[in-house]
């Protein structure tokens, strides 16, 4: 039997993937209200048709991924970061890693200044620093980021990614899976600061030594409403923590299962202010 060639390898793996990414989170919608499935699914309908048009556009004829959406640089290189504090508004990219960067954001570094990041129908897969920030490291003014997939991210801290931001600080369909294949390293994606959101999301089949779910800290507000946080294993403790030292966090529509923490809780709130936990 003749080997897979590189582009039908890719090809297969993005195909499943995609469609991985559309059953999770289509479950999950459903379980949590039946009333926001349609919308969710629609959404990823969308994103499933731009796959499906054509999976050779993300290769070209020495087998690299060279698919070419709005801003999409750097997309599949041996390791190295393809932002260095800039602006950035990117949709309908494909970034791919094969070895670990050797610093803070594997993929996307913006430290400092006043910057905003506004990310879209992208995925990462297999990011890895060595220290924060798997895919992405950002902390500036304004950061959004819709309809993505990060899969088999990992770093010291952050598996997929550390957002500060000052003011705008927004996740909203993210499907973060499988991130740390050893229960090594902290949280698969860290929000600081800023008027946070966290919706319409899955953080299922991680690990880590503390935090599998998500962290997130210091914020003005936090909201979060339909998510899933599903068999993530930690080797010390927690799945959720949230910490705020004033204002409301918020917690609604949620389906937190099959996920194990030695100390702690599977959830640790810390801090002052009004905590709600609904549905």
């Amino acid at each position: 039997m003749q080997p897979l060639n590189t582009k039908t390898l890719f090809t297969i793996s993005s195909s499943f993937g995609s469609l991985l990414f559309f059953v999770i989170l289509g479950h999950f919608g459903y379980l949590n209200n039946g009333k926001q499935q349609m919308p969710l699914l629609n959404r990823l309908a969308k994103f499933w048709k731009i796959l499906q048009i054509n999976p050779y556009l993300w290769l070209n004829n020495n087998d690299t991924i060279t698919y070419v959406g709005l801003g999409c640089e750097s997309v599949s290189i041996d390791q190295g970061r393809s932002y260095i504090d800039i602006n950035i508004n990117i949709s309908n990219c494909f970034f791919s890693r094969y070895s670990q960067y050797d610093g803070d954001g594997g993929v996307i570094y913006v430290n400092g200044g006043d910057y905003s990041m506004n990310i879209n129908y992208t995925m990462f897969n297999n990011c890895v620093s060595s220290s924060w920030g798997g895919g992405i490291y950002f902390s500036s003014s304004n950061s959004c980021i819709r309809m993505l997939c990060a899969n088999k991210c990992s770093a010291f801290s952050f598996h997929f990614a550390f957002l500060k931001a000052s003011q705008m600080n927004q996740v909203e369909y993210l499907s973060v899976s499988n991130c740390s294949h050893t229960t090594s390293g902290y949280d698969p994606i860290c929000l600081f600061t800023g008027n946070q959101g966290f919706d319409n999301s899955n953080s299922s089949m991680n690990n880590a030594i503390q935090g599998s779910g998500i962290h997130a800290s210091s914020a003005s507000s936090y909201t979060s409403s339909y998510c899933t946080f599903s068999n993530n294993k930690v080797s010390n403790s927690r799945c959720i923590y949230l910490y705020s030292d004033s204002g409301t966090i918020s917690m609604s529509f949620t389906n937190i299962v099959h996920n194990n923490s030695p100390s702690l809780g599977v959830i640790t709130v810390e801090g002052a202010g009004l905590r709600k936990m609904m549905y």
